[in-house]
């Protein structure tokens, strides 16, 4: 795990993101290590009880932060388990045989890409897939959703002055009057994650500590200019 020094900016790619930073489950318990535990072990318990899972939530919420911390377990489980990063320059995924299948970004691929690996779950062929996980902004037909992600307010505060810590404390002063400045433009539209629509006000902490970072390379343009 990379770690920030004072010169560094702590919001940089290396230090954010999947696996730099710990998924945390709420903002309220200070048990964080303990709580994120537990839920991958019921995360676990509902991959084996389930051939179709998904991790659920808008950009943003640590769903591939999570999925990483999962995939370890996964392998431990299925040593030959195949892991798929999706993107909007990776949009297909190994149509194989695999005892676990693990795909981050589902709604990338086309909708009949999405129903063929689907389907390829628990049947008898050369392309069984044992068990499928997925991360997606919305649920699935036929997936059972096991967690939704989410990032209040408090846990994104949480978050981001465990980063602002790191910061000289006159940085730290003007980079804690941006946060909350920004908050509340890092909300994402009201979206639909069941099949009512629900309004979700979790906040994109991706978006949020891009902004971070360019703020904190801004003021330090300034200090050096002064």
């Amino acid at each position: 795990m990379a770690i920030a020094s004072i010169e560094s900016n702590p919001f940089a790619t290396r230090f954010v993101r999947p696996g730099e930073v710990a998924y945390r489950v709420d903002s309220e318990s200070t048990r964080a290590d303990e709580l994120a535990e537990t839920l991958v072990t019921q995360l676990i318990a509902s991959v084996l009880r389930n051939r179709r899972v998904a991790i659920v939530g808008p950009h943003g919420t640590g769903k591939t932060t999570l999925l990483r911390r999962l995939e370890v377990e996964l392998k431990r489980q299925w040593p030959a388990a195949v892991s798929v990063r999706l993107s909007a320059n990776q949009r297909a995924v190994p149509f194989r045989r695999a005892d676990c299948m693990i795909v981050d970004g589902f709604e990338q691929l086309a909708a009949w890409q999405r129903w063929r690996l689907s389907r390829s779950v628990g049947v008898r062929s050369r392309h069984a897939i044992g068990h499928l996980v997925i991360t997606s902004h919305r649920p699935h037909h036929g997936f059972v959703t096991a967690h939704r992600t989410r990032v209040d307010s408090k846990l994104a505060r949480i978050l981001t002055e465990e980063r602002l810590s790191q910061l000289p404390p006159d940085e730290r002063d003007i980079l804690s009057d941006f946060f909350y400045s920004q908050i509340t433009y890092c909300r994402p539209k009201q979206c639909r994650l069941s099949d009512d629509s629900v309004r979700d006000d979790s906040i994109n902490l991706r978006d949020l500590w891009f902004s971070m970072y360019d703020e904190v390379e801004r003021v330090r343009r300034e200090k050096n200019s002064e």
